[in-house]
């Protein structure tokens, strides 16, 4: 018999979730594949119907039963020779994640996660790689390095002292003494004296 699948795909917005039926023809693949791989109908329904073919394109021919009801049979004869043929519809409905490409979502999205990452990383080293060629040419464009230690001349004293206070005279300064305190307020005049009677 000549089998007619026709195939119902559901479309989920943001996971693409269009399956297909096996053997649905034109449907199948409809995102590259990956629906059939990844997901499957939650349910599905087959029905056959008779459909007139005429000039005997058909397989099959009516055979018309009279028995308590009058009923309607489909004999096979061959292809050829007959006038009927058989449709099968297979409607399926819903859409589920196969188990096996339950993997594939954390995969997905930890993909951008690493290559944010792997370019964050790249850049701070080229930054941290200028700032290093950054410092070389400073100091080889000083004419003396002020982060070393051992004996200086007096030029390279006098340089790294204006530039950087270090190499500075080491002599302690002196300290003004602190400020005297002010002078204490002179004391209150006597109270004045009373008249003796």
């Amino acid at each position: 018999p000549a089998i007619v699948v026709h195939c119902v795909a559901h479309c989920h917005v943001g996971a693409m979730a269009l399956w297909a039926v096996p053997g649905a023809g034109a449907c199948a693949g409809s995102c590259a594949g990956a629906d059939a791989a990844c997901f499957e109908p939650e349910g599905s329904a087959t029905t056959s119907r008779w459909v007139y073919t005429g000039s005997r394109e058909g397989s099959y021919v009516p055979s018309v039963s009279y028995q308590h009801v009058p009923s309607v049979s489909y004999q096979r004869v061959g292809e050829g020779g007959g006038d009927w043929r058989q449709e099968w519809t297979t409607t399926s409905w819903g859409s589920k994640p196969r188990k096996c490409c339950l993997w594939l979502l954390p995969c997905v999205l930890l993909l951008p996660a690493l290559v944010f990452g792997m370019l964050l990383l790249s850049g701070s080293s080229a930054t941290k790689a200028d700032a290093h060629s950054e410092a070389l040419v400073k100091a080889q464009s000083m004419p003396f390095n002020c982060s070393e230690g051992g004996l200086w001349s007096l030029a390279k004293k006098n340089w790294c002292c204006k530039m950087f206070g270090r190499g500075c005279n080491a002599l302690p300064r002196r300290q003004a003494p602190p400020p005297l305190p002010p002078p204490l307020p002179p004391p209150p005049p006597p109270p004045p004296s009373l008249p003796t009677p």
